[in-house]
């Protein structure tokens, strides 16, 4: 029956994610998981308005401040600078080249962060349904020399 299955993909989908939060807690072990499966969390939340919420707290980004290492949204959000007020970002191919976008230079004399988005064509269309994270709007770093 159509109605039985969709009950069931529902319920697995929300305890697959469950189990991906319990995971995330684990930063090693999620971070191995995440190089591995990260495309299919950003391609989940672009399927499915429904599990946004869920899917927005186990995406991983390198940044400007995480050291090699991908961070959370959450963990940016706890480091935002006092009177920030967007969640600054730059889509490329290469975080080698990130610091010589447009617009880096000035993110950084104010003390901000950006998140480096490594998936171009995934990542612009995860941002623009994403829009913002915990009640911080995002901004793509070249317009974020415009209105800080």
């Amino acid at each position: 029956d159509l109605k039985v299955m969709s009950i069931m993909s529902k319920n697995l989908v929300k305890r697959t994610l469950l189990k991906f939060q319990e995971l995330s807690e684990q930063e090693e072990s999620y971070s191995f998981f995440y190089e591995c499966h990260g495309r299919h969390l950003k391609e989940g939340f672009l399927s499915s308005s429904m599990y946004h919420g869920k899917i927005k707290d186990l995406l991983r980004y390198y940044s400007s401040f995480s050291g090699g290492a991908a961070t959370s949204l959450a963990a940016y959000v706890r480091r935002m600078k006092e009177g920030q007020h967007f969640i600054y970002y730059i889509i490329g191919d290469s975080v080698a080249v990130m610091p010589s976008c447009a617009g880096f230079e000035t993110c950084a004399e104010h003390g901000w962060e950006v998140l480096y988005m490594l998936d171009p064509a995934l990542d612009a269309e995860v941002m623009k349904q994403m829009r913002e994270y915990d009640g911080k709007l995002f901004k793509l770093v070249t317009a974020a020399v415009l209105d800080h």
